[in-house]
């Protein structure tokens, strides 16, 4: 893949004696400097071998550095010809040997963790006890100007009875066609102004049991192929809509009746592209697909149980979303993000045109996300720290990924008021929830 901007190509490598640099693409440019956090839950019922375990990590951890050195990297400022920082980043590693990870291990006490692992367990690991503060070796968002880690690892002992292991996964992230604005409509460049800050959220993990989804999936297809409808349903596209059109009912008190509701979701372009990008590709390769709907299309006059009409038409939006994006969508997004001066405008443009907080809702799925990884044992639980931005919508990793039979869950962040109302209107989402936690 060639694009147009400050670099030539996908993955050029610039080196010197010792150590690497790599130019990050213009989607690893725009996207929010934050971490990505994992915390995977193992149940550790043998407090003596904790050296042993620790150890097994370690040796575990360099050898896969050895294999990939660029996990021990470092995100830093890239400046400009001019010598100046202009909010680009590179990833700089060593070559040989490779530099350390960065890798932590705690050994938690009732004081910084008030809960033993079979509480933390029994509650369903609830988004406000998996704090990253005390669960990560990188607690804190990168910092502008300033070198960060890429990875890290922190292995988290806690006390009690019967011991628990919490191994927790940091992930880094850190001549063009015309464009026009109407071609983003996820974007909103109508401001320079940053967004708010975002308000405090509630989140609460929501289960769905894997056969009452085959049961929502099963009616929503027969409901649209009875309309024609040509594409492909999935149980994403399905659950996404049930739950898109439960908070849309939640929210519309308070809107106007001709607002227009959002759903981005998260789109992996690996095989989107021509030729597609190798599924190992290392890098962010993400656009967002957007789905919208008019309040009226999703908020009908049904009675206080959601009807099944107004799911099929939200997961018809939502897979239409979702097949727009080919080859051509990725390369104008591509040519977008290389043309801009500042790639941190993207990240607010997008929460503009969304607006989280009122009609619009950030979905990502993450499934595939390692809920097969096996340390010796299968973990009991994988969650994502608690960051809760209002309006985020995230599948939790699940075991088997898509094509597993487990049952469904689903962090969601709302404002009290909204999660409240989703919780706890009859006949709404909850009717198809087998546990809430949080």
């Amino acid at each position: 893949m060639v694009y147009a901007g400050r670099y030539t190509s996908l993955g050029t490598e610039m080196a010197d004696e010792t150590f690497k640099c790599l130019p990050f693409t213009p989607f690893d440019q725009v996207m929010p400097r934050v971490y990505v956090r994992l915390c995977f839950g193992f149940a550790f019922p043998r407090p003596s071998e904790r050296a042993h375990a620790t150890a097994a990590l370690r040796a575990t951890s360099q050898r896969m550095l050895e294999k990939c050195p660029v996990a021990a990297a470092t995100i830093a400022p890239c400046l400009g010809d001019d010598g100046e920082d202009h909010g680009f980043l590179q990833l700089r590693y060593a070559v040989s040997p490779p530099e350390d990870l960065c890798f932590v291990v705690k050994h938690h006490t009732t004081a910084d963790l008030p809960w033993t692992y079979e509480q933390l367990t029994a509650s369903g690991a609830p988004p406000a006890a998996v704090v990253k503060e005390n669960l990560s070796s990188l607690s804190e968002h990168p910092r502008p100007s300033e070198s960060s880690p890429a990875f890290g690892l922190q292995v988290n002992f806690l006390s009690a009875h019967r011991e628990g292991v919490v191994k927790r996964l940091l992930e880094g992230v850190y001549s063009a066609p015309r464009l026009e604005i109407s071609d983003f409509p996820e974007y909103d460049f109508s401001s320079n102004d940053p967004t708010p800050l975002p308000n405090p959220a509630t989140a609460r993990i929501l289960t769905f049991q894997a056969t009452k989804l085959k049961q929502l999936k099963a009616a929503v297809t027969a409901r649209l192929s009875a309309l024609g409808f040509q594409h492909h349903i999935s149980t994403a596209d399905c659950l996404g809509g049930l739950i898109w059109t439960s908070i849309a009912r939640a929210r519309q008190p308070r809107l106007s009746n001709d607002a227009i509701l959002s759903y981005a979701i998260a789109v992996d372009i690996r095989s989107k592209t021509e030729p597609p990008l190798p599924p190992s590709y290392f890098g962010n390769a993400v656009v967002h697909a957007l789905a919208v709907a008019d309040l009226a299309e999703l908020v009908t006059p049904s009675g206080p149980a959601i009807d099944m009409d107004t799911i099929a038409l939200a997961a018809s939006r939502i897979r239409t979303a979702l097949e727009s994006v080919d080859d051509a969508y990725v390369h104008k997004r591509l040519a977008l993000y290389a043309q801009v001066s500042d790639p941190t405008v993207i990240v607010q443009a997008f929460k503009r045109a969304i607006d989280m907080p009122n009609t619009g809702l950030d979905f990502s799925d993450w499934r595939e996300q390692g809920a097969d990884i096996e340390f010796s044992c299968e973990a009991n639980w994988v969650r994502k720290t608690w960051s809760a931005n209002e309006g985020a919508v995230n599948f939790l990793p699940r075991r088997g990924g898509r094509e597993g039979q487990a049952d469904s869950e689903v962090l969601l962040a709302l404002s009290g008021e909204d999660m409240d109302a989703v919780c706890s209107a009859a006949g709404g989402l909850v009717a198809w929830v087998s546990r809430v936690v949080g």
